[in-house]
């Protein structure tokens, strides 16, 4: 971490980095390097935004759901939520796997100039499905695969619908709680738990209450520390959180990001030769913070990573880390 931190990632504008690794040897392990502030080093308790690493928390909220029979992987979003153009034809099982076609919001320009405009706006969800479905659809369902924050938009209505509950507070009475993920809360749905660390803009300016967090919401609007993250890693992919049989089918690759790197039911799964081995996981990327979080099956070890600057990502530290643990 140190090495990366002194590599470049200051000069181009990230402060620092935070790191959680859980090994079955050596237990837990916390690092930090850099600020939070000029005033302040930053530390690995500090929460962080932590963006799309969100959407594991909602697709494993659908996939409880489906177990328990309150809803079906193949039930059309149609069935749940209104308005959506083709909807009949696009199943839950292609929102999780990004294969409904729909268009992303966040690609729109013109989303952004509103977001920005309006930083302290409260979006509904059905706001934001408005401006993806403004748009033409990108492929037919489950023709293709592109990933979309919309799809988890929907997700988040569907689980609310199916529920009958606010999405903040199904996250936090099944896995928050349960977990005693102390440091976990969704922003915007409930207060920040925690000390927040400051993330920074590429320019320099603060990005730590950048814009509302309702323009994420269950796409990526979950703030956490790494070791929560760690310990939430290694409940979803090597604990009892869903059975064996739904888990298989969540790190089941339905569509490639790149080469090696799948993507099943809400989770990444990198794989041989792309990685040195197996790991299942999620990336999150929102204003001023980027975090990895992965668990690696064989070695029932994960980690957790996150810097608090646009400019770089925790990449070169999750390289190294794969690498060391699967020596």
């Amino acid at each position: 971490m140190q090495e990366a931190l002194e590599d470049g990632w200051q000069d181009a504008g990230t402060p620092g980095a935070v790191l959680a690794v859980s090994t079955p040897a050596c237990g837990l392990w916390l690092g930090a390097v850099g600020i939070s502030t000029e005033d302040e080093a930053l530390r690995a308790d500090q929460v962080m935004r932590i963006g799309s690493v969100t959407k594991t928390f909602v697709a494993t909220a659908i996939l409880q759901l489906a177990e328990e029979g309150q809803l079906a992987l193949d039930d059309a979003t149609s069935d749940w939520v209104e308005g959506v153009p083709g909807g009949e034809a696009i199943t839950l099982r292609m929102l999780l796997s990004h294969r409904s076609g729909i268009f992303n919001y966040t690609d729109d320009p013109g989303f952004w100039t509103v977001a920005l405009g309006e930083p302290d706006k409260k979006w509904t969800p059905a706001e934001l499905v408005a401006w993806a479905v403004a748009e033409p659809p990108l492929f037919a369902p489950d023709a293709d695969f592109s990933y979309s924050n919309t799809n988890y938009i929907l997700l988040g209505m569907v689980a609310e619908a199916a529920s009958g509950q606010e999405l903040g507070a199904l996250v936090r009475q099944r896995f928050l709680d349960p977990l005693a993920l102390e440091s976990t809360s969704f922003d915007g749905l409930e207060p920040v738990a925690g000390d927040l660390a400051h993330g920074y803009l590429t320019n320099g300016d603060d990005a730590t209450h950048f814009l509302d967090p309702s323009w994420a919401w269950a796409a990526g609007a979950i703030v956490s520390d790494v070791g929560d993250l760690v310990h939430w890693a290694e409940q979803l992919y090597g604990g009892d959180v869903l059975s064996a049989e739904m888990r298989k089918a969540m790190v089941t690759p339905l569509g490639y990001l790149a080469p090696g790197n799948g993507y099943g039911l809400g989770a990444i799964i990198v794989e041989p030769p792309a990685s040195p081995v197996t790991a299942y996981g999620h990336a999150g990327d929102i204003q001023g913070y980027h975090t990895h979080v992965f668990y690696m099956p064989d070695q029932q070890a994960a980690f957790a990573a996150v810097t608090n600057g646009d400019d770089n990502t925790p990449n070169p530290i999750t390289a190294r880390v794969i690498t060391l643990l699967a020596e």
